[in-house]
């Protein structure tokens, strides 16, 4: 027992190493990584301007003339910055998808519910009515984005391990 446990260390540790981040290199070296979503979401025009790396859960896609509008429940992310979606949202926040990369994306695929990271730069706010009330949505222009597809919680529920897997 003692080896396999040993035996699963060395695996999980070799795929900790592979593990890529999901923003460039690039991206993040622009970032102002000191801007909390809570600074962002008190104060958005502040930020104008500014490199901000964030992520959280689709809420909604609506396609615009020049682009789409993303709608998205911030979540914090990991050091792979990979929303964590288990993790209390801070609020909400608008990510403008440029005409440019919205087809090398194919935004369309897109579905509520589905994890999204994304480097982008702060434009200011917008207010609009979230269940019955104003919101103000710090808003971003996306310049690099990742679309993660998860798993619904249905598919968790009949989730059954493998025949012969042990310790599940």
């Amino acid at each position: 027992m003692k080896r396999l446990f040993v035996s699963f260390l060395i695996v999980l540790s070799a795929l900790n190493g592979c593990a890529r981040n999901l923003i460039s290199d690039r991206s993040l070296a622009q970032a102002d990584r000191s801007i909390s979503f809570n600074d962002l979401l008190k104060n958005p025009d502040a930020y104008r301007g500014k490199m901000v790396i964030i992520g959280g859960g689709i809420a909604g896609v609506t396609r615009l003339k020049d682009g789409s509008q993303i709608e998205v429940i911030q979540y914090d992310l990991d050091t792979r910055q990979m929303p964590v979606d288990y993790s209390a949202s801070g609020g909400r926040f608008l990510a403008f998808l440029p005409e440019s990369l919205n087809e090398s994306i194919n935004i369309s695929s897109c579905k509520r519910g589905m994890l999204v990271s994304l480097a982008g730069k702060v434009t200011g706010k917008k207010v609009l009515q979230l269940k019955g009330a104003d919101y103000t949505y710090p808003t971003i222009t996306i310049s690099e984005i990742n679309i993660i597809k998860t798993v619904n919680e249905d598919t968790l529920r009949t989730w059954e391990p493998p025949e012969g897997a042990q310790g599940f």
